[in-house]
C-alpha cells in the first residue's frame, strides 16, 4: 500500500469509529455527514491503492460511491429507496469482482454458503417484511438477492479479503433489516452501520491482493 493509502486507511477508520459513536449518542446532526462521507473516503482510498487488479478498482470506487448515495438518502428517512441504491452498489462490486478471473466451484461454494443464509436468517427478515411493510418487500429482498450474489463473486474471486467483506456486507443488511422487521434491539443501528462500512473497507482493500 502507498503511505497516501494508509495514511487514507487511518482517516477512514477513525470516520467508522466516530459515525458509530454518533450512532451510539444520538447525534444525528454528526452522523448525516459521516454516514455518507466515509463512503466518499473509502472510494478515495480505493482510488489511491496500488491495485493488483486495476479494472476492480474502478468498479469498486463506483460501488462505494453509490453506496454514499444510499447512506444520504437513509439518514433523510428515504429508507426504501436507500436500499435500491444500496442493492445497486451491491451488484456493482458482484461485477467488479467477475473481473478477477472467477472459479466455477468456488462460487458453488458461494452459493450453497448463501443458500444457507436465506433458510437460516433471510427467511424470518422476509416474512417480517411482508407481514409489517409489504410495499418495502422489492427494495429489501432485492437487497437481500444482490448481497448473496456479492458473496458469490467474492467467493468466486478466490479474495479472503473479498469474501470476509461481502460476508460483512450481507450479515450488515441482515442486521439493519432485521432490526426494523423482526427484532429491535439496543446494538442493531450501531453495528448495521458500522458493519457496513467496515465491509466496504475489506472489499475495496481486496483489489491489493493476487
Amino acid at each position: 500500500m502507498t503511505g497516501l493509502a494508509v495514511g487514507l486507511l487511518v482517516i477512514v477508520l477513525a470516520g467508522i469509529g466516530a459515525l458509530g459513536w454518533s450512532i451510539a449518542q444520538r447525534r444525528f446532526d454528526i452522523e448525516r455527514w459521516a454516514a455518507p462521507g466515509v463512503l466518499v473516503g473509502i472510494a478515495l482510498l480505493a482510488i489511491t491503492l496500488d491495485a493488483v487488479w486495476n479494472g476492480t478498482r474502478w468498479w469498486f470506487v463506483v460501488a462505494a460511491l453509490v453506496a454514499a448515495a444510499a447512506e444520504a438518502l437513509r439518514v433523510a428517512d428515504r429508507r426504501i429507496e436507500a436500499r435500491l441504491v444500496l442493492l445497486a452498489s451491491a451488484g456493482l462490486f458482484a461485477l467488479g469482482f467477475g473481473l478477477r478471473e472467477p472459479s466455477p466451484i468456488a462460487a458453488v461454494i458461494g452459493m450453497a454458503v448463501f443458500v444457507v443464509v436465506l433458510l437460516e436468517l433471510g427467511r424470518p427478515l422476509l416474512v417480517g417484511v411482508v407481514e409489517r411493510e409489504p410495499k418495502a418487500l422489492p427494495a429489501t429482498g432485492g437487497l437481500f438477492g444482490a448481497s448473496g450474489l456479492l458473496l458469490v463473486m467474492a467467493f468466486s474471486s478466490g479474495s479472503i479479503l473479498g469474501v470476509l467483506g461481502a460476508a460483512a456486507f450481507i450479515i450488515a443488511v441482515l442486521v439493519a433489516g432485521y432490526r426494523w422487521y423482526v427484532l429491535d434491539l439496543p446494538w442493531m443501528p450501531v453495528a448495521g452501520a458500522v458493519g457496513q462500512h467496515a465491509a466496504i473497507v475489506l472489499l475495496v482493500l481486496s483489489v491489493i491482493q493476487p
